[in-house]
């Protein structure tokens, strides 16, 4: 029997379609984008112009998310997610042209209401404007001046970012910072799979990790780093552990300060993994290296 593969945006034409849109700020086209991801239907007709491939879809999430929840998902509903969607291999879910589709997918779906899952106009929120996602693109498509076109292309590059990722701004780690349904997939398989070397609870993990955006988004450098050491498996999982034992250790540090021993920490293992094998290495070894870099790690 032929394994099904998994439904995703046809990756070509669909970084052709993202290129295509971003290559001229604040022009007509990027005008009409954000005016279609205002209206569902207009977006969904739009997106539909790229073929798609693979036949297995994931199941779809239940109930209709506000926007604060599609953006910052709760750890519950991060957990909830990750169970739901677990059959999925890192491999796919590495992909911008997958989460487009599964996004893509719950914002056609409805809830038992006859409500979307998702509104398209969510894609262009960023919670650190103060606005909802409809103010935003319609403050976005009203300016005028000098930042006009600025404010337009930030838009459309947001949605970008929140539909699967914008791997051509934002490089390999957009899909896992930006997306915000990978995010709560990749968080959720990192805390358990960490969670298999401690006594810790998942939450426990999870509150370390997901503790500010910028944490997230250092772990995800390591994880997707060209460094062999980085890569491991084991050394990803005695960072997250290291990530815990800071937040855990009075005083609690400050955010910044958190952030840059997170940075110092990985460059010590990447030196020391230099000089030494760790692939031959197990867990506890490594979690011993990384121990002893956060004691002395000021």
């Amino acid at each position: 029997m032929v394994k099904q593969s998994w439904k995703q945006l046809d990756s070509q034409r669909y970084s052709e379609f993202r290129a295509a849109l971003l290559r001229d700020k604040g022009d007509t086209e990027q005008r009409k984008f954000l005016n279609a991801v205002r209206d569902r239907n207009e977006f969904l007709q739009l997106m539909d112009r790229i073929p798609t491939i693979g036949t297995r879809t994931v199941p779809i999430l239940p109930t209709r998310l506000t926007e604060d929840e599609f953006q910052n998902p709760p750890a519950s509903a991060e957990e909830r997610l990750y169970q739901q969607w677990k059959n999925l291999t890192p491999a796919i879910a590495s992909s911008p042209a997958f989460w487009a589709s599964v996004t893509l997918d719950h914002i056609r779906s409805h809830d038992q209401n006859g409500q979307p899952i998702i509104d398209a106009s969510y894609l262009a929120g960023n919670d650190l404007a103060g606005q909802s996602s409809l103010e935003r693109i319609d403050r976005a498509l009203k300016a005028t001046g000098d930042k006009a076109s600025k404010q337009i292309d930030d838009c459309v590059r947001t949605v970008f970012r929140q539909l699967g990722g914008l791997p051509q701004a934002r490089g390999n780690k957009s899909v896992y910072v930006d997306c915000p349904l990978a995010r709560a997939w990749w968080r959720e398989r990192l805390i358990l799979r960490a969670k298999n070397h401690t006594q810790l609870s998942a939450r426990t993990i999870g509150l370390a990790i997901r503790k500010t955006k910028s944490h997230w988004e250092q772990i995800v450098v390591a994880m997707v780093s060209r460094n062999p050491i980085l890569g491991m498996a084991h050394a990803q999982d005695a960072l997250i552990l290291s990530l815990v034992s800071i937040f855990n250790s009075p005083p609690s540090p400050h955010v910044r300060q958190a952030y840059d021993r997170i940075q110092k920490i990985c460059q010590r293992l990447c030196f020391i993994g230099a000089s030494k094998e760790f692939g031959v290495l197990d867990f506890s070894e490594i979690r011993n290296i990384a121990d002893e870099i956060v004691a002395a790690t000021p």
